[in-house]
């Protein structure tokens, strides 16, 4: 039944995005994480809407939602996110800063590196290594996992491989200081090492 809905509201395309934002904060997380399915697959057209929806977002749940969303878009036309995302790695607020650990890594999943200049792309890399250390565990799993897409995806030059490889170093506890004590980190910074073994 909900995924009918979520369908057929799809469906109706890009009309439908205004009402969705306006239902905002109004809903439990449930039914917001189905929002965030039907602006996905809208896809683009949905981009600058919930970018518009950020500026007057209320408080932290639904600028958490909002970058939630843009994550679950496939399109190139993320590249108009990255700036918002990155900036809101550095949010005060813990869901907002795992919602852009985690969208941050979609973006790039998406976004050529040859469509994101070499200092904005340094800028991503510096902005997830320093996510690394953040008090929530959570954040750091997820920032993790986009760093090894950024890998992948070609975005690291030379120096930030070997940045990020004594970053995971130190994580795995192959270093002197202590191992991330988190297990999902662990796992995460794992399957970066394998990415980074195949760089080098």
């Amino acid at each position: 039944m909900v995924n009918h809905a979520v369908k057929t509201l799809s469906a109706a395309g890009e009309r439908v995005i205004p009402h969705v934002l306006r239902l905002l904060g109004d809903s439990d997380y449930k039914v917001e994480f189905h929002y965030a399915l039907i602006f996905g697959q809208i896809g683009s057209a949905a981009v600058a809407p919930l970018l518009q929806a950020y500026e007057i977002a209320r408080d932290s749940t639904e600028r958490s939602f909002v970058i939630y969303s843009l994550g679950k878009i496939k399109s190139p036309v993320l590249k108009e996110a990255i700036a918002l995302v990155l900036s809101e790695l550095g949010s005060p607020s813990k869901e907002v800063r795992d919602s852009a650990a985690k969208t941050m890594g979609k973006i790039v999943g998406n976004v050529s590196a040859s469509d994101v200049s070499p200092q904005l792309r340094s800028q991503i890399c510096a902005h997830l290594i320093a996510a690394l250390r953040d008090t929530h565990s959570g954040v750091r799993a997820k920032a993790c996992r986009s760093l090894g897409k950024v890998a992948k995806r070609g975005w690291l030059d030379r120096t930030e491989i070997d940045i990020l490889s004594r970053e995971i170093a130190h994580l795995l506890g192959k270093d002197s200081r202590r191992w991330d004590d988190a297990f999902a980190v662990r796992k995460e910074t794992a399957e970066v090492e394998q990415t980074l073994s195949r760089l080098r």
